[in-house]
Formats: C-alpha cells, sequence, structure tokens
C-alpha cells in the first residue's frame, strides 16, 4: 500500500481549510539501524459514522522543516498498516547509516463532518528483531481558536517510569507548535518511596515552529549523581500550544529494542469526591458501612502465568482512596478461585507508587492455567472520577541464539499500558444502548485481545449481552460473528479460537477486530507475544 503524493490529490485540497473536521496527531520518529515504525489503524470513520475522511502525513526533520507531504484517501472498512521506511525515503536507514536521528511526522484527518473527538485513534509501533512496541496517538497540534479545558494545562505530566541502568536511555519527547517561540520545562524526578527526588528546569528552543525535542532524562540523572534504580518522572509546562500529553520510553542499545508508552495527567490533588458527583443516581457495591457508596470494577488478564509475569503499577494517582479493594481472581471457565480482601489502611498498593506482582499474590492459583483475570472491585466513599495505572506483562525468560536471557525486574520491558478505568457509574450511562471498539489482532506481531463488559454491584451479573464481532484486514471485511458475553466476565481473541484460525492470522501482518456491544461500558487490553520484548496497549 503507498500513499500518494499530495499534488496528485489536489481534488481533496479543499478539505485541508475545514479545521472543524480536523483531527490529529503527531509523533516524535527515531531513525536508526535496525528500527522500523509504522502508523496503524482501523478506518473507523466509515464503520461508525459512515464518513469519508482525508488522512494527511507530513514528515518533517528535527528542526520542523517539511521534508514530505503525502496523502491518503481510506477505502470503507479497510486496515492499515503504512511502513514509514518504504513511503519515505529519509526514514529508510542505509547499512552504512547506523546514526540516531530525529523527525516528526505529523497525520492529519480531514473530514466535511465535525469530528466529535479531535484526536484519531492511531497506532505508532516500533518494530526491532527481538522486540515489539505500540502506543495510540496522544500528542496533536491545536485547531485554530480550539479551546480546551484549561485545567489541562495546569496538570504536570506524569505516570511513566524509568529504569536508570547502563542499557540505553529513558526519553520524552515533545514536539513543538506554531505559536510558541519557547517552552519552559520543570522536570521532577523521584524515587518510589520519594526519598530521593531532583527538580531540574529546562528551556526548549521552538523558534521555527514544530520542532522535535528528544529530553535525554538519563543524562540528566547523571547530572545530580543519581544511583541506578527505579524512577518516577512529572514534566510541569507553563504555556503551550500543543495538546499537553507525550510520548516517553526506553531505547536499549544493549537487546537492540525500543519501548514506548505516553504521559497522562496528574489529578492526585483535584480528586473528584462525593459532593462532586449525584451519588442519588450512581450505582454501588455493598460495603462493611453500609452508608458509603462504591464505584469501579476493572479486569485484568493473566495470561500464561508459567510464562509471563503480570504487574500493576500504582503511580500515587488515588491518594483519596479510602476503604477495601476485593481481588477476585477467575479462571478461564469464569469461575473464581481466590479472593483477597485488601484494606487500605494495611496495605497502600493502590494508592502509593508502587509495583504490584500478581502473579506473587496468586501463585498457588495459577499453577497449571493458560489464561486467568483478576476483577478489582472497590468499596470506598472517596473515590476518584477515573483512576490511573499501568498495566505490565513481560516474559519471565527468553532464548536467544541458544542462550537463555532471564527477564528479572526492569518494568519497561514489558507492555507499559497506562489505562484509566472508570471509578463511578450513573444510572443514565446504563441506558446507552451500543458500545463501539476496536483493536489490532494477529499478525506476525501475534497480538491478542483481551476484551470485556464493565460490571458494578447493582448490574444484573447474569445478563447475557450480544457483542457483534468483525474480522477486518487490509483487503476488506474477512467475517462476522456475534457472542453472547456476560458483564464481568471477559473473552481472550488469541490464535487457539477457532473462529480466528481460519483466516492465518499468524501471518497476516494488518487485521483488527471490531465490537459492537448492546452495553453501556466496555474495555479491555491487547498484547504481542512476541519473543523478546512484548508490547501492547488498551482497546480503542
Amino acid at each position: 500500500m503507498e500513499l500518494c503524493e499530495i499534488g496528485k490529490a489536489s481534488r481533496f485540497n479543499h478539505l485541508n481549510n475545514n479545521w472543524h473536521g480536523r483531527a490529529s496527531g503527531i509523533f516524535p520518529i527515531i531513525k536508526t539501524n535496525g528500527f522500523k515504525t509504522f502508523i496503524n489503524f482501523l478506518s473507523y470513520w466509515h464503520l461508525k459514522n459512515n464518513l469519508d475522511v482525508i488522512l494527511f502525513f507530513s514528515l518533517r526533520d528535527d528542526k520542523g522543516i517539511l521534508i514530505e507531504r503525502k496523502v491518503l484517501n481510506p477505502i470503507k472498512t479497510h486496515t492499515y498498516r503504512i511502513d514509514l521506511q518504504e513511503e519515505f525515503n529519509d526514514l529508510n536507514p542505509t547499512n552504512q547509516d547506523k546514526s540516531l536521528t530525529i523527525y516528526s511526522l505529523e497525520v492529519e484527518i480531514i473530514s466535511e463532518m465535525e469530528n466529535r473527538f479531535p484526536y484519531p485513534a492511531l497506532l505508532y509501533e516500533v518494530e526491532t528483531t527481538n522486540s515489539y512496541s505500540v502506543v495510540h496517538s496522544c500528542s496533536r497540534t491545536l485547531n485554530p481558536e480550539e479551546e480546551i479545558n484549561q485545567l489541562l494545562f495546569s496538570l504536570p505530566q506524569t505516570g511513566f517510569d524509568v529504569i536508570f541502568d547502563n542499557e540505553g536511555f529513558n526519553f520524552f519527547a515533545i514536539v513543538g507548535g506554531v505559536k510558541l517561540p519557547e517552552y519552559s520545562i520543570l522536570l521532577t524526578i523521584s524515587t518510589p518511596d520519594i526519598e530521593r527526588e531532583i527538580i531540574h528546569e529546562m528551556k526548549l528552543d521552538n523558534s521555527y515552529g514544530y520542532k522535535t525535542h528528544i529530553v535525554n532524562i538519563d543524562d540528566i540523572l547523571r547530572k545530580y549523581n543519581m544511583k541506578s534504580g527505579f524512577y518516577k518522572c512529572s514534566i510541569e509546562v507553563k504555556d503551550l500550544d500543543i495538546f499537553p500529553r507525550w510520548i516517553c520510553g526506553k531505547i536499549n542499545t544493549k537487546s537492540k529494542s525500543h519501548s514506548v508508552s505516553h504521559t497522562f495527567f496528574d489529578t492526585s490533588d483535584i480528586q473528584i469526591m462525593k459532593s462532586g458527583r449525584d451519588y442519588n443516581n450512581c450505582y454501588f457495591a455493598p460495603s462493611d458501612n453500609t452508608q458509603a457508596p462504591t464505584g469501579a470494577s476493572f479486569i485484568l488478564p493473566i495470561y500464561r502465568p508459567e510464562e509471563f509475569q503480570t504487574t500493576l503499577v500504582s503511580y500515587g494517582q488515588n491518594p483519596s482512596f479510602d476503604g477495601h479493594v476485593h481481588l477476585i481472581l477467575h479462571d478461564s471457565s469464569n469461575n473464581p478461585v481466590s479472593h483477597l480482601k485488601i484494606s487500605s489502611t494495611t496495605d497502600h498498593f493502590l494508592q502509593d507508587h508502587s509495583y504490584t506482582n500478581l502473579n506473587d499474590m496468586f501463585s498457588d492459583a495459577l499453577v497449571g492455567n493458560e489464561f486467568m483475570y483478576a476483577q478489582f472491585i472497590f468499596d470506598s466513599d472517596k473515590l476518584p472520577f477515573r483512576m490511573k495505572y499501568g498495566l505490565n506483562i513481560q516474559r519471565k525468560t527468553k532464548e536467544i541464539s541458544d542462550n537463555t536471557l532471564t527477564v528479572t525486574n526492569g518494568l519497561l520491558k514489558g507492555t507499559n499500558i497506562c489505562f484509566a478505568p472508570r471509578s463511578v457509574v450513573q444510572s443514565d450511562e446504563l441506558l446507552k444502548p451500543l458500545t463501539r471498539n476496536w483493536a489490532p489482532i494477529g499478525g506476525k506481531n501475534k497480538i491478542i485481545v483481551f476484551y470485556y463488559l464493565n460490571w458494578f454491584f447493582g448490574v444484573d451479573r447474569s445478563l447475557s449481552t450480544s457483542v457483534k464481532c468483525s474480522l477486518i484486514s487490509s483487503k476488506g471485511l474477512l467475517s462476522k460473528k456475534t457472542l453472547i458475553i456476560s458483564p464481568g466476565k471477559p473473552i481472550f481473541f488469541s490464535s487457539g479460537d477457532p473462529w480466528l484460525n481460519s483466516f492465518d492470522l499468524d501471518t497476516r501482518d494488518d487485521c483488527w477486530i471490531y465490537f459492537e456491544a448492546n452495553y453501556w461500558g466496555a474495555s479491555g487490553f491487547f498484547f504481542s507475544i512476541k519473543p523478546s520484548i512484548i508490547g501492547g496497549d488498551h482497546i480503542f
């Protein structure tokens, strides 16, 4: 699949001035030998709203100078995986070119109708021989006269972890906008226990606009003589002309791998409590205190526990939580096999900056099971509207050239998925007639999908809901299937499923699965099971 030169699409140029119908995503591109980058997406505009859209791809160098611009007019019900090295000559490193070069790629989606959301569902993928990493689009340039909640600009960016060692470097990336010539950055780096903390001020030049900054966090740690170990980073920016969320990650020079994630908004100081919500119309769980409202339930996959380690990361985003967590382990037949009731007064693993190994919590119950899942049910009178956590799935061991590599700590060597489960559901939300979700599946990276309908106390758990599932490839719709799924009872879509096996997904590069559920809320994750470093994210 090739993009078109911009001159060959002149009949679409009039759409370029339609700022009300413009969504965008902007990505830092790191070109070095052995790394390949892709933009992967489903043409969901057609599936959801029957919209025709045009995609403009703009490649710029690190100074912000436009190098090349191309265009794509997506065909209905197709998937696209754009190999940036094949489409842009500047991104194709030669055998002699072993340097690390920085670019940016902006993808603008233009439609004739106003977009409900100005950020598109695009995946930025990085592949090497031994690894696969992926993150959804987050940062973007703003549309003219666009208004964004000013609260977002006043919040620091936080939530990404740094493993400071001698195996590469940690970074975050900012691609500038077009209005401000300079950005003032305040970077706070601390150990999870806050025993060591540094505050570093810096200025980023954006004189010509669109300039790409890759900030090497390891260099800053060395400047302050910090020791090797785990750290948490927060970024504060006073003035912005871009959407304030950035791609971050680590380039590992020893294993030739690249792990990416994204920052998120630090809401630890603005928790939305009982007084800020209409709890008369909410559903709550039973509590030791019958007057205490209770919110969220979310579910995490525990896949092949003898082969993978699953870790829940808490970033200190939920300090106001006060109550109990019911942590229930289920087998693949949805039968509960273990139940832990954890008090916030004795264990702060969901409030502090901490790493909780779910394999260790349920070690005996996991033996001999291919996949299971853990459900978290919160029982509290103080809850934020959204909670924020990280899900990390990584291999315990792997083989490289007949040598066994044991993967010990180092949480950035796995999926590193940031997700924000809803804490409270209101009764009017339960009347929502349809929820749509989609995720990549199969391919040479062997991506599997974990999908579930959310469940709260007060909702009939025995309720059966029809979910229409569609497999879609670069050649169009492959197959449709309707499944009956109950709230709180998830399903894995993997190569073991006969329906998926019939389409040989292990060799197809660009399939997606599309869900339509007659239910108010659905969620899930996708992740690869590639031999070395695996990647993943939450479903759209």
